[in-house]
C-alpha cells in the first residue's frame, strides 16, 4: 500500500503542468543609422535565456518587437526561433503587442493562474509625461533620438500602455514582471504593486549606460533559476556607471525612498559628445542652472546635502560590524564611509564653484520664455540647447513618405511649423545677445578633456552601490515575507 501511494503521488508530481513564462521583448530603438546598436549584446543575452526556457518547456507565449533598420540587431532577432510574433518596433506594433497580451491572459487555455508573464524594454528613454501620464516614454525605431532627456527626433510611445495589462494579469492570477532598461526608467517604478515586479536600470533623473551600466549588464544575470530580485542585487554589484538601479520590492522602495533624491545632484557628469551625432547628454549643467537661478532651489539643495551626511552617519552606525580581535575591536563597514563622504563634499564645492561663476554670468536671463504660438512656448535655456536643425531635417523626411497617414501627416507639418519659428526665436536671441551660449562652456572648461565631473560622479555611485546592497542585504536577512520580485523566478 506505502509503494502504491509513493507511485501515486509520483505520478500526480509528473503530470502537473509546469507554469510557463511568457515574454515580450520590447524596443532596441532611437540610434542613429548604421549596422548595430548599443542594444545588440543585451538582446543576444536575452536570446540565451529565451533559448533555455524553451528547452526545458517553461516557455509559453513569446513576442519581440525589436528596432528596425539596424542590419546586425535583425539578425541576432533570428535567434529568437518559433517565436509567436517577430516584429519591427514601431508605435503600431508596440499598441498591437499590449493588446494581444491582454486577450492572451484572459485565455485559460494559454495562460493558467500561476503562469508569469516577462515585459523587458530597452530602447532610448525619455524624463517624465506630463500629467496625467505616470511613467515615461521610449524611442520607437522609425528615427534616431536627438535630445535624450525629452525625446525629441523620434517617435514615442508611452510605457502607461502597461497599466491596463498589469491590471489583467494580477486578476488572472499571472505574475508580471517589468524589466525597463532605458534611461529614466525610475519612472515606471509607479507600475508596480502587490503582484507585479519593477526593475528600473536607473533613476527617474538619470541615463541608463551600456558598457559597465545596468542597462549593458542586467541582460546577462537574466538566468533561468535566479529571481528577478537576484539579479538585480547582482548586476547592481557589478554596475560601474554613474547609474541608479531601482527594484519596486518592500525593501529597495524603501532604501530607494531614502538615499535616492538626496544623492541625485552628485550623479550629474558632463559625458563627451556622440561622435556620429554630436548629441550631448548630461544633466550637470542644467543642475547648476537651476541652483544659480533658483535660490529655493539652492537653499534646499544645501539643506539636502546636510541631511545626506547625517543618513551616512546613521546607517555606518546601524550596519557596521564590531569584531573582537583579541584586546582590540575592528569595524567592518558595508561600504567605505570616510571616502564616499569626502568625494561628495569635493563634488559639492566643485559644484558652488561653477555655480558662483554661472551667476557672475547672468544666466538668470535664460529662464525668460519666449511664445512660439499660442499653445507652446519656451525659456531661451530650453531654445539655446536645441538642434531644430535636425529635427526640421527629420519630419522633412519623414512627410516623403507616401505611406503616412493624414493624421500623422498633420502632427508631422506642426511639428516643422513649430520648429520653424522657435529656430528663428533662437537666431534673433543669439544675434541680439552675443555671447549668451557662453554658459555651455563651464562645465565644459571644467572637465577640460579630463572628464572630472564624469570620475566623481562614478567614484561617488561605485561607494553609494555597496551601501545599497549592503543596506539592501540587511533587510532581507530581517525579511519573513515574499514579494513579487523574488517570487519571480527566471
Amino acid at each position: 500500500m506505502k509503494y502504491l501511494f509513493l507511485c501515486l503521488y509520483s505520478t500526480t508530481l509528473l503530470s502537473a503542468e509546469i507554469p510557463k513564462t511568457h515574454m515580450l521583448i520590447l524596443g532596441g530603438s532611437g540610434d542613429p543609422a548604421g549596422n548595430s546598436t548599443i542594444f545588440d549584446k543585451a538582446l543576444v543575452h536575452m536570446s540565451d535565456y529565451y533559448s533555455s526556457k524553451k528547452r526545458s518547456g517553461e516557455l509559453g507565449q513569446s513576442s519581440i518587437a525589436f528596432n528596425g533598420g539596424h542590419s546586425k540587431t535583425e539578425s541576432i532577432k533570428e535567434n529568437f526561433t518559433n517565436a509567436n510574433s517577430v516584429q519591427n518596433f514601431t508605435e503600431s506594433t508596440y499598441l498591437h503587442e499590449i493588446e494581444r497580451f491582454k486577450t492572451l491572459m484572459a485565455d485559460p487555455n494559454v495562460f493558467k493562474s500561476g503562469d508569469q508573464l516577462l515585459v523587458y524594454i530597452n530602447s532610448h528613454g525619455t524624463e517624465a509625461d506630463t500629467a496625467p501620464k505616470t511613467t515615461h516614454s521610449i524611442a520607437t525605431g522609425d528615427a534616431a533620438i536627438t535630445n535624450f532627456n525629452t525625446g525629441s527626433g523620434a517617435t514615442l510611445v508611452s510605457i502607461d500602455q502597461l497599466i491596463e495589462l498589469k491590471k489583467i494579469a494580477k486578476e488572472h492570477g499571472v505574475r508580471l514582471g517589468v524589466v525597463d532598461l532605458s534611461c529614466h526608467s525610475g519612472n515606471s517604478q509607479s507600475l508596480s504593486d502587490d503582484n507585479t515586479c519593477v526593475v528600473s536600470a536607473t533613476g527617474n533623473n538619470h541615463y541608463a549606460y551600456d558598457q559597465g551600466g545596468f542597462n549593458g549588464t542586467f541582460s546577462k544575470n537574466i538566468e533561468r533559476g535566479a529571481s528577478l530580485e537576484s539579479a538585480f542585487l547582482k548586476t547592481r554589484e557589478e554596475d560601474t556607471e554613474a547609474d541608479f538601479p531601482m527594484i519596486s520590492s518592500p525593501e529597495g522602495q524603501l532604501i530607494q525612498n531614502q538615499i535616492y533624491n538626496l544623492f541625485t545632484p552628485y550623479l550629474q557628469y558632463r559625458s563627451n559628445p556622440n561622435p556620429v551625432t554630436g548629441s550631448l547628454a548630461e544633466k550637470l549643467t542644467d543642475e547648476l542652472l537651476k541652483a544659480a537661478t533658483d535660490p529655493v532651489y539652492a537653499c534646499k539643495k544645501n539643506q539636502a546635502f546636510d541631511q545626506l551626511n547625517k543618513l551616512l552617519a546613521e546607517i555606518d552606525k546601524d550596519t557596521a560590524i564590531v569584531r573582537n580581535r583579541s584586546i582590540f575591536k575592528t569595524k567592518e563597514s558595508i561600504t567605505d564611509f570616510e571616502e564616499l563622504k569626502k568625494t561628495l563634499q569635493e563634488y559639492k564645492n566643485i559644484q558652488d564653484l561653477l555655480i558662483e561663476q554661472l551667476k557672475g554670468m547672468h544666466v538668470d536671463k535664460l529662464q525668460q520664455k519666449e511664445e512660439i504660438n499660442s499653445t507652446n512656448s519656451y525659456t531661451w535655456e530650453e531654445l539655446l540647447k536645441t538642434n531644430y536643425e535636425q529635427l526640421i531635417t527629420k519630419d522633412q523626411q519623414r512627410l516623403n513618405n507616401s505611406s503616412l497617414s493624414d493624421e500623422v501627416r498633420k502632427k508631422y507639418e506642426y511639428n516643422l511649423f513649430i520648429y520653424t519659428k522657435a529656430k528663428e526665436t533662437k537666431e534673433r536671441i543669439i544675434r541680439e545677445n552675443p555671447g549668451i551660449n557662453a554658459y555651455k562652456e563651464v562645465v565644459a572648461n571644467f572637465d577640460n578633456g579630463q572628464e572630472k565631473s564624469a570620475k566623481l560622479a562614478k567614484r561617488i555611485a561605485t561607494l553609494e552601490k555597496k551601501l545599497y546592497n549592503g543596506v539592501y542585504k540587511k533587510f532581507v536577512r530581517d525579511a519573513t515575507e515574499s514579494n513579487p520580485c523574488r517570487d519571480f523566478k527566471l
